[in-house]
């Protein structure tokens, strides 16, 4: 699971992060087999903060990342890019 104790604040000079995501969670569906990629992942990432993913290959990295671009959906959970107010 990804964490990080970036604050949601806004005002007193703590900027908004670039990246929210909140309890995100990935299924597929095989059959009647329903598959888990992830689930219940949190992260901020600030503008200009460098990030690395360091998981096995086939951990679904690429669907995380795919869900942060806009280029598939999230089963459940939030994804917001920029200002969330």
């Amino acid at each position: 699971m990804l964490n990080n104790d970036t604050k949601l604040k806004e005002g007193h000079g703590t900027k908004l992060p670039a990246f929210h995501v909140s309890n995100l969670c990935k299924y597929y569906q095989m059959g009647e087999t329903k598959f888990e990629a992830f689930r219940g992942v949190d992260i901020d990432i600030s503008e200009g903060e460098w990030v690395v993913l360091l998981k096995p290959s086939g951990s679904r990295e690429s669907s995380f990342l795919n869900i942060l671009g806009g280029l598939d959906s999230a089963s459940s959970g939030d994804v917001f890019l920029g200002t969330l107010i």
